[in-house]
């Protein structure tokens, strides 16, 4: 009932019972939304990194969804699922082998290439392909789960996706920039070199969000994030 009352859903009156929910949202995208709400705690009771990994998908779905709102086809649904699934390879490798992974995450939770060359070697996966293979598994759609299993490689598979995991998986690419750079930035007042940045960056060349927009969906950010912290943490 929060989330489909939430501002992503925007409705004239309050939404009050679950048919009126599941109406709003449709039945599948009521699914994919349990399912994420499920997930997205998995490795929390693993430590520090639990944690982190949890707060981090909170963040990149506040941001996925403040830059959806610019493309077509994209729905509310779809952007705060890939945002907040889109480290579930790693939640999974965290919950099923805590002591091995963990070091690893230590050495590399901010360089996400060395981290995926050190899963292959530990895993023979990365936690992109085993987040896709799970959810494949799990039956959320497929083309959820082929952006997030891509969102570190969009830019070298864009000829091999359908239209819409080609979007999520560089929505999720270009999400986790803007919030970096939002961070760094200062978070307040106006972000209009942020979004000439962002704009300027080979994954836009699939999204073609504007600068304009890039620095509209900064501006908003901060509101939106805090939002999806009450709405999952309150």
């Amino acid at each position: 009932l929060k989330l489909a009352n939430s501002a992503q859903y925007g409705s004239p009156r309050a939404i009050t019972s679950l048919d009126e929910a599941l109406t709003r949202i449709g039945l599948l995208g009521t699914r994919d939304l349990a399912w994420a709400l499920a997930l997205h705690a998995l490795g929390v009771e693993r430590g520090p990194f639990g944690g982190a990994l949890q707060r981090h998908g909170i963040e990149v779905a506040a941001a996925c969804q403040v830059l959806a709102v610019s493309l077509r086809g994209v729905t509310p649904s779809h952007a705060f699922v890939v945002g907040l699934l889109h480290d579930l390879g790693a939640q999974l490798f965290l919950e099923l082998e805590p002591s091995d992974y963990a070091p690893v995450l230590a050495q590399y939770l901010h360089d996400d290439e060395k981290l995926m060359k050190a899963e292959h070697a530990m895993f023979g996966v990365d936690h992109g392909v085993l987040a896709q293979r799970a959810m494949e598994r799990w039956l959320l759609p497929r083309d959820l789960a082929s952006a997030v299993g891509q969102h570190h490689t969009v830019i070298r598979v864009v000829s091999n996706l359908p239209d819409l995991p080609l979007k999520l998986a560089a929505l999720i690419h270009q999400s986790e920039a803007l919030l970096v750079g939002w961070k760094k930035s200062g978070q307040e007042g106006r972000h209009e070199k942020l979004g000439e940045q962002l704009a300027a960056l080979p994954v836009n060349r699939i999204l073609r969000i504007s600068p304009g927009r890039y620095a509209s969906g900064a501006e908003r950010l901060g509101e939106q994030l805090a939002r999806l912290k009450g709405l999952l943490q309150g």
